[in-house]
C-alpha cells in the first residue's frame, strides 16, 4: 500500500527490534499493541513500550482501554 501511495499506519508488536519494521517500509505511524485488542487489560508491557516510543522516527498511536463502566 506504501508504494501505492496510501498514508499507512501499521500495528505492529511492542518490541523494540521488530516496531522499527513499519518504518523501514514508509508506514507514517505505528500502533504497537499494549495488550490484546478489546481486552480491557491495559499496558501489559510498559517498558517496551517507553523503548519502542523513544526509538520511532514516526508518530506512535497507543490507544490504551479498560472495562470499567
Amino acid at each position: 500500500m506504501v508504494k501505492d501511495g496510501f498514508d499507512v499506519m501499521m500495528y505492529c508488536s511492542d518490541d523494540p527490534i521488530q516496531s522499527h519494521i513499519p518504518e523501514e517500509i514508509g508506514c507514517v505511524a505505528v500502533m504497537p499493541l499494549a495488550s490484546l485488542i478489546d481486552s480491557g487489560m491495559g499496558l501489559l508491557e510498559p517498558w517496551n513500550l517507553s523503548l519502542v516510543i523513544e526509538q520511532a522516527k514516526v508518530p506512535v498511536l497507543v490507544g490504551v482501554g479498560d472495562r470499567s463502566r
